[in-house]
């Protein structure tokens, strides 16, 4: 054991002083730097997650929004679909068309004379077909035909109408009979990459 007598006051403050320096220099190498050394590299770690997160949360976000443009555009092709004949050929389509507009007549209380498929025409990605339609009837079961083609979930226009009176003058109590000939318009849908001539 030292004999702390033979120091004087001054030397035993310098002797203290020193080993206290002493002490928290090897404390300093011993505990501080391994825990600071810790402490970078965790949050080097941290910030590296960080950033990971961000790109995932990025990457997420973009699938996120690219999943909603694809299914705004998955639900406009459905609804194009819909609207649209999608037969194999332009005669099959035009039959499903006829078909569905004699429906539409009967629903509205005509029958149908003649209907005639006649050329169809190729505009953007559609085949527009045509149906000429002639029938017998009064106004109001006319009006009533046309509602029903203008409100089917099929898209289909009258795109010309020749509208005749059968006679010059009825009685009060008798409807007009009108000699009907429409043509109506319907779309055929064509897939991408499907040739234009497929008939």
């Amino acid at each position: 054991m030292m004999d702390w007598s033979r120091f004087s006051r001054r030397e035993r403050f310098w002797l203290l002083y020193g080993g206290g320096v002493i002490i928290v220099i090897l404390m300093y190498f011993a505990v501080a730097e391994p825990l600071m050394d810790r402490y970078r590299a965790m949050y080097g770690e941290i910030a590296g997650l960080a950033e990971r997160v961000a790109r995932y949360r990025a990457v997420v976000a973009g699938a996120g929004a690219e999943g909603r443009r694809q299914g705004t555009y998955d639900a406009a092709l459905k609804s194009v679909v819909a609207a649209s004949f999608t037969a194999d050929t332009d005669a099959l389509a035009a039959a499903q068309m006829t078909e569905l507009v004699r429906a539409k007549a009967l629903a509205a209380g005509i029958t149908l004379g003649t209907s005639k498929p006649e050329k169809a025409a190729d505009f953007r990605g559609y085949r527009a077909l045509n149906l000429s339609v002639t029938f017998n009837a009064p106004l109001a079961a006319l009006a009533s035909f046309m509602r029903e083609l203008e409100n089917d979930q099929k898209l289909m226009r009258i795109t010309e109408a020749k509208i005749a009176s059968q006679k010059q003058d009825y009685p009060d109590d008798v409807a007009e009979t009108l000699s009907v000939r429409l043509l109506i318009a319907g779309l055929r849908y064509l897939p991408p990459n499907t040739a234009t001539e497929t008939k």
